[in-house]
């Protein structure tokens, strides 16, 4: 029986994230996505600042009861661009047994720009750029490290 597997997806907004989940996933894929709790009844996702903090506090909740259910694949679409943001997905991971792959998702950040559903300033996209810069050494140190897979997805 294959091991079971979490993977977590990082990058900036509009760099195609959710497009390379859709990808790796099967129909008992678990995704978790803060974008899941932005959308409305018809579809349509409404961004709320105000939200935020309970929206991920929501999608680590859905993500530590897939665990504990022991479902076999669990996925996090988020842009994870901080050590913090993954240090908790991770650890969960490694208690509950599961393989790990990490998924940096790089594109031209032009194209993330425009390509973007969030509405992020592009003050606030530069910002996240800079940080998506700076974790790739600690995705890159705990492959080295053997903790994960790390997978460089390029748009």
């Amino acid at each position: 029986m294959p091991r079971k597997r979490v993977d977590i997806f990082s990058g900036v907004p509009g760099s195609g994230k959710t497009y390379h989940v859709k990808e790796v996933s099967v129909d008992t894929t678990v995704v978790c996505s803060a974008d899941h709790f932005f959308l409305n009844e018809s579809g349509k996702y409404i961004y709320d600042q105000n939200l935020l903090s309970w929206v991920h506090q929501q999608c680590r909740k859905k993500f530590l009861d897939a665990l504990k259910q022991g479902k076999n694949h669990v996925v996090v679409d988020n842009t994870n661009l901080e050590a913090v943001h993954v240090t908790r997905y991770i650890n969960w991971a490694q208690e509950f047994g599961y393989a790990i792959r990490i998924f940096s998702v790089t594109c031209n950040m032009d194209d993330a720009l425009k390509r973007q559903k969030h509405g992020v300033p592009v003050q606030q996209h530069r910002l996240m750029r800079r940080k998506f810069t700076q974790i790739q050494s600690y995705f890159l140190d705990g492959h080295a490290k053997g903790l994960w897979q790390y997978i460089v997805v390029e748009n």
